[in-house]
Order: structure tokens, then C-alpha cells, then sequence
């Protein structure tokens, strides 16, 4: 199994994020990484797992700079993991599943918290696909 560093580009807003990520691994070679392929990422002490739909990379940097990497719709729900929650197929009461039916095993507050967080990032959604188009409210 290859181990892969992160190649980061300098600070960039929030709102300018890239939705691809250069990696670099240990024979310097570059390759890129879609961040909507990310299911979640988890910390492993200074190091940190990428782990995706068909692979596992290992990362040689902190949890705080892919934190700052990733885009903003990624949720750090624990200080060892990042959660990309595009890619959730359901909560249980002790893990969550994703599209390809692989599962994260948490403890049953963390589940709880991340249904409540996903459920108002839902009716957020909502209530702002729904709002209404300033220029059909306009008298002529």
C-alpha cells in the first residue's frame, strides 16, 4: 500500500476553496483528489486518513490543515474526524452509512448530534430553495 503526503497551495478563503486537492506522495509525485470523493477523513495522531469509495489514503498532516483544505460543506464533528456529508446514506444509532454501504461506527450521542446538524442543514435547504424570486415580486 503507497503512502501518500498532502501538497497544499496557500491559504485561500473559505468560499474560494478548490474542489480538487493536489496530493503529493512520498516519491513526489503529484496526483488529484476530487473532494467530493472524500467520505470523511480521520485523524491518526499528526497524520490523518482520506478515506474515499474505492480507496484509503494516508496523509502525513494534521486534522487543522485539511480542515482548512476541504470544502465548506465538509462538518468536523469530532476533533478526529471530518465528515463529508454528501455521501451519507443513513444514521443508526451507533454508526453511519454511506452510498457504498461501507459504515463509520461512532458512540450513540455523536449519531444523534450529526442526525440533528444534518436534519437542520435539511430545512436550511429548504427554506432557502423556496424563497421567493425578487424579480416575480416586482409591480410594473
Amino acid at each position: 500500500m503507497k503512502h501518500y503526503s498532502a501538497f497544499f497551495q496557500p491559504d485561500q478563503p473559505a468560499n474560494e476553496r478548490p474542489s480538487v486537492l493536489r496530493l503529493r506522495s512520498r516519491l513526489n509525485r503529484i496526483f488529484q483528489l476530487d473532494a467530493e470523493d472524500i467520505y470523511y477523513i480521520r485523524a491518526d495522531r499528526l497524520n490523518c486518513y482520506i478515506v474515499c469509495e474505492n480507496k484509503i489514503l494516508y496523509v502525513r498532516h494534521p486534522m487543522i490543515q485539511l480542515q482548512e483544505l476541504v470544502p465548506k460543506h465538509f462538518t468536523r464533528f469530532h476533533r478526529s474526524i471530518i465528515l463529508n456529508p454528501h455521501h451519507v446514506l443513513s444514521i443508526h444509532e451507533d454508526c453511519i452509512e454511506f452510498e457504498d454501504h461501507t459504515k463509520l461506527i461512532l458512540t450513540m450521542s455523536k449519531c444523534r448530534w450529526l442526525e440533528a446538524y444534518m436534519e437542520e442543514m435539511q430545512k436550511r435547504r429548504i427554506a432557502f430553495d423556496t424563497e421567493p424570486d425578487e424579480s416575480a415580486c416586482r409591480e410594473e
